[in-house]
């Protein structure tokens, strides 16, 4: 990568001295996640192949013909958020382009790795790890003897979490600063909550086992990662809790919620809501950041993704599940979705269906 002194030329990473140490890392450096070991292999073609059905497809090269592949890979999960333990024994620089559906959080337990998100760079250590936006391209050089803890959070979940804290649909994706400092104060309910997960994880039979307890445990990862690292809606996380809704916009979308496969026009909800088109839309405006027609769009297609996802059918069609939700022009159905969700609807139509 042009301009960083941390990576050669030929991509592959200098070695770094005298790297901090850290409470959060000595944690895990001995016995994290060995009881939920995946698989280990010396072949480099297997492991691209295992991490990738596991995180994400990605190039993988070994920058060292004389190290030895020793990739061990360990994992627990919670339903929409997974915890990984990942070594490759050697030098590597690994691509897998853009996560599209899925934030990842990678932190170090030893060793180190350089993490390009972005336009960003982070050289990633015990104490520094790192967020990765799943609309950024990911590029990775890891020295030999890297060990890291990486957590995958589905990206709706993310998305759909945030959108109940500030009481709104997203508009965009949210983008976190790449650079995790472990150490720091704010990111310390998240460091002790991965620290709790990785203590389960020895106990079949501890909290994990229980299905609320799994829930909880995963929303709270969730707000501890949008208000302990920065990212482009942490200005607004961090407000006072705004008035409730005025009670024609919570009627309104209580009848697009139960009328969204149907014929609606905006005058149809604003008839029920029982205010003028131009009140709603400033009703949602102010309380919501929204115009009531993004607002029935939205709900459009989250019912189309759930249909997708169900799989119910292999004739289903994703043309079919759009015309059904209202969605006339496949083009912009298509482009919408894939804004929203990080995906085609084909490819969510073809994972529900294997």
């Amino acid at each position: 990568m042009p301009g960083r002194a941390s990576m050669r030329r030929t991509g592959r990473p200098t070695r770094r001295q005298g790297m901090p140490s850290s409470g959060f890392a000595e944690t895990f450096r001995s016995q994290a996640l060995l009881s939920r070991q995946l698989f280990q292999t010396h072949d480099p073609d297997e492991a691209r192949s295992r991490v990738g059905e596991v995180l994400s497809p990605h190039e993988l090269r070994v920058l060292d013909t004389g190290d030895a592949v020793d990739t061990r890979m360990y994992r627990v999960t919670l339903g929409s958020i997974s915890l990984h333990r990942l070594s490759y024994g050697a030098a590597v620089e690994v691509r897998p382009g853009r996560m599209e559906n899925a934030y990842l959080v990678q932190m170090p337990i030893s060793g180190s790795c350089v993490v390009r998100c972005g336009d960003t760079t982070v050289d990633s250590s015990p104490g520094v790890g790192t967020v990765v936006t799943p609309t950024e391209p990911l590029h990775l050089l890891g020295h030999k003897g890297c060990d890291q803890i990486i957590v995958q959070i589905d990206r709706s979940l993310l998305e759909r979490h945030c959108g109940q804290h500030l009481g709104r649909d997203l508009s965009k994706p949210v983008k976190f600063a790449p650079r995790m400092a472990l150490d720091g104060s704010q990111i310390e309910p998240w460091r002790r909550l991965i620290e709790l997960l990785v203590s389960e994880a020895a106990h079949d039979s501890g909290m994990l086992a229980s299905p609320a307890a799994r829930s909880n445990l995963e929303q709270m990862l969730v707000s501890a990662l949008l208000f302990g690292q920065s990212n482009s809606l942490s200005d607004e996380l961090r407000r006072p809790t705004p008035p409730m809704a005025p009670y024609y916009v919570r009627r309104a979308e209580e009848y697009i919620h139960a009328h969204a496969g149907e014929q609606v026009s905006i005058a149809d909800v604003a008839e029920h809501a029982g205010v003028s088109i131009s009140a709603l839309y400033s009703g949602f405006k102010n309380f919501r950041d929204t115009s009531p027609a993004a607002f029935l769009k939205s709900i459009r297609l989250q019912r189309v993704r759930a249909e997708l996802l169900e799989g119910a059918s292999r004739d289903e069609t994703v043309t079919g599940v759009a015309m059904r939700w209202g969605f006339t022009h496949l083009g912009h159905f298509t482009a919408a979705y894939k804004h929203k969700f990080g995906e085609a609807p084909s490819q969510t139509l073809r994972r529900s269906i294997r």
